[in-house]
């Protein structure tokens, strides 16, 4: 009970000791420990000890009897938690100091030895993680140099395109990887997922590292091997990245960051080929499986009529287009009439359809299998 504490009432403590330097206006007493009274201690009651000492100040009042009993050792009674407490201090409004609560644990003694070791085992993994991701970029430049090369290529005539394309990708697929590990029994997808994302990554970074390296080599006027500029922008790429990493806290999200835009460029020229080679195949299986013909697909419709009919409002575009298919019957038509006039026309003569402006050879071939033979045919 500290100085200026007033307890209006006993105080008594089992197992435990009492230091008084307040008041108490009753008894004061303590079993299987000791009590000690200050110079400002005031008890209006009696002080009694069980198995005990008492250490009374020259200063401490005592209104009543000082009673020292046996030393019987008891036994240690539980910690029990604090009782609700509606005594007052001398002000009479704020609550007594009198609070029964289990010491608090000592924090943790971290020696500068352990803080050492952490650090260097920082570092150790930082190195190696920096040396694996640099041997991983080489190895698959090693290996698959032209494809490499191709998506270099991409990566610098479409950048935009490519790095929006896989920011997009690569943001939702590491938080469906982070998401699905905290679930044990979703760990295996987990794993799959991130081998996809490698298996889409790893030639982009090497992409990007070649480029980062012939820059920096160029800007230094370094005359060295491709693997070695290759190894060079990997080793610049990866140490920050690392570095924010191994730090700790916000840093980390930093180097996640980092990561996420290195990796968007490179990881979306990787798959914007194979994004083009897919539309393209739906493309072809729409047309082949199309109920019209060839003629048709190619956008030309073959008609014996020989009026044409305009649409109610026609557009620019349309009218003009309504102009060339009526000029190209006019010309069939002068064809045919001077063919007729010189007699020349036979059902085994096959006419040069790429006299006729807009027609190439591969529609002429179309036309001939389609068997329109002659300009009459055709008209």
């Amino acid at each position: 009970i500290d100085h200026g504490g007033r307890v209006h009432g006993d105080v008594t403590a089992f197992s435990g000791d009492i230091d008084l330097e307040g008041q108490v206006q009753g008894n004061l007493s303590a079993a299987s420990g000791d009590i000690t009274l200050a110079d400002t201690a005031k008890v209006d009651g009696d002080v009694s000890v069980l198995s005990g000492q008492i250490d009374r100040a020259d200063g401490a009042e005592v209104q009543g009897n000082i009673v020292s009993g046996a030393n019987i050792q008891l036994p240690k009674l539980p910690v029990l938690p604090a009782a609700p407490n509606t005594n007052t201090s001398i002000d009479g409004n704020s609550p007594s100091p009198i609070n029964v609560q289990p010491p608090a644990p000592a924090p943790p003694q971290t020696s500068w030895l352990g803080w050492f070791g952490r650090l260097v085992l920082g570092i150790m993994g930082a190195t190696m993680a920096v040396v694996v991701a640099t041997a991983g970029v080489v190895g698959v430049t090693h290996w698959r140099p032209g494809y490499i090369t191709q998506v270099e290529e991409t990566m610098q005539s479409q950048l935009p395109l490519s790095f929006a394309f896989g920011f997009l990708v690569n943001l939702p697929l590491i938080g469906l990887i982070a998401l699905l590990r905290l679930v044990f029994c979703l760990t295996p997808l987990a794993s799959l997922l991130f081998i996809a994302f490698l298996v889409i990554n790893v030639p982009g970074w090497a992409a990007v590292s070649r480029v980062v390296g012939k820059r920096l080599a160029s800007n230094a006027g370094l005359s060295i091997q491709p693997m070695a500029v290759t190894a060079l922008g990997a080793l610049v790429l990866a140490i920050p990245i690392v570095f924010f990493w191994m730090m700790g806290g916000c840093l980390s999200f930093v180097g996640f960051i980092l990561l996420l835009l290195v990796s968007a460029a490179g990881g979306g020229a990787v798959l914007l080929p194979w994004i083009r080679k897919l539309s393209s195949t739906q493309s072809k299986m729409r047309q082949n499986g199309a109920p019209h013909s060839d003629l048709e697909a190619d956008g030309v419709v073959v008609s014996t009529a020989q009026t044409v009919v305009e649409p109610e409002a026609a557009s620019p575009a349309q009218a003009s287009e309504t102009q060339n298919v009526a000029d190209l019957f006019a010309e069939l038509d002068a064809m045919r009439q001077s063919e007729e006039a010189s007699g020349a026309e036979s059902a085994e003569t096959e006419d040069d359809f790429t006299r006729i402006e807009g027609i190439g050879r591969i529609f002429d071939r179309r036309l001939k299998e389609a068997g329109i033979k002659t300009y009459a045919q055709l008209a």
